[in-house]
């Protein structure tokens, strides 16, 4: 395995637009979605500690105005939350949440029980363990499982679990954990398409479903941990997370991709002003993550992994 001494190469300078500084391995941005891999994490951890059980009803742990009002509760477990074959409704697909955040883009940050109230009584996509549907909501609930259990806020958790133990110093929920510097405690700004600055718009920043903020340093080190050291999860909550569900590409917080240099396990993301992915392969034992200040620049990590890996194959190395 090739080390690269990043301290070496890249200065601990912010990035800036304007002064053409360019950004480093160590600058903080949103991770989006990528999120959901590390909440799995945890809730897999806490079952582990016998604090969870997969297999229960979410209305175990779960205030009963939020049970009588999402239909079928009382039959969705936690893995199915996890797993995303809940069949509720993800609020991100609400007119009503999206109005919200666009009548009021820069009101106070929004916390769990506010988001769920937009899929109350909404009709599911499925019966309970009868499909897959991508939904956030179902992180969101998870969020709020993890501290009704725990009594710790999800960002206290993880970092007991995953941020302290493997020192990610980069690594904090947004908005739980606020931190010096820019909004937030971004080291760089995000854009739209259009080149517009949407940093500071509040769409349930901070949340289970997307509210990580990290850097490529770090997300490579939590990949390592998970999937090579195995320092996180025992050998049968690995397995369980790696368990997707029918002809779908997605496990327990964990997706199942496809590449023309062999599968990987990893997550992509997409939040205000910032997009990115992480990928781990295991015939290669490469893990790949790349981070972008561009909410819609999804091609630019399939261009560059492209150009990594070509390199990598042309000098026949297997692992960087």
């Amino acid at each position: 395995m090739f080390l690269l001494d990043k301290t070496s190469i890249f200065p601990k300078t912010d990035a800036n637009k304007s002064k053409k500084i360019s950004m480093t391995p160590y600058d903080k941005l949103r991770i989006a979605s990528m999120t959901k891999t590390y909440v799995s994490v945890v809730v897999l951890k806490l079952c582990e500690e016998g604090k969870l059980n997969l297999d229960d009803k979410i209305n175990k742990y779960l205030p009963n105005n939020i049970i009588y009002n999402i239909p079928y509760a009382q039959n969705i477990t936690v893995k199915q939350l996890l797993g995303m074959t809940s069949g509720i409704k993800s609020y991100t697909e609400e007119d009503s949440y999206n109005n919200a955040v666009e009548d009021n883009p820069y009101r106070i940050p929004w916390k769990p029980y506010e988001i769920v109230k937009y899929i109350y009584n909404a009709k599911p996509n499925f019966l309970p363990g009868k499909g897959w549907d991508y939904s956030n909501t179902n992180y969101i609930l998870l969020e709020m499982i993890i501290e009704n259990t725990t009594g710790n806020t999800l960002a206290k958790e993880m970092r007991r679990i995953i941020h302290t133990p493997l020192n990610l110093k980069n690594t904090f929920m947004e908005i739980q954990e606020p931190q010096k510097g820019g909004f937030g405690g971004l080291t760089v700004r995000g854009y739209s398409e259009y080149g517009k600055d949407v940093t500071e718009i509040q769409d349930a920043l901070g949340l289970a479903d997307g509210g990580l903020v990290s850097s490529a340093s770090d997300i490579a080190d939590f990949l390592q941990a998970l999937f090579l050291e195995r320092k996180l999860l025992n050998t049968k909550y690995l397995s369980l997370m790696k368990t997707i569900y029918k002809n779908e590409d997605y496990g327990l917080g964990l997706e199942y991709i496809f590449t023309k240099y062999g599968t990987a396990w990893g997550h992509n993301g997409c939040s205000s002003g910032f997009s990115g992915e992480m990928l781990y392969i295991p015939d290669r034992k490469l893990i790949f993550v790349v981070l972008t200040n561009d909410e819609n620049d999804s091609k630019i990590s399939e261009i560059i992994f492209d150009k990594i890996l070509k390199i990598l194959s042309q000098k026949n190395t297997k692992n960087i």
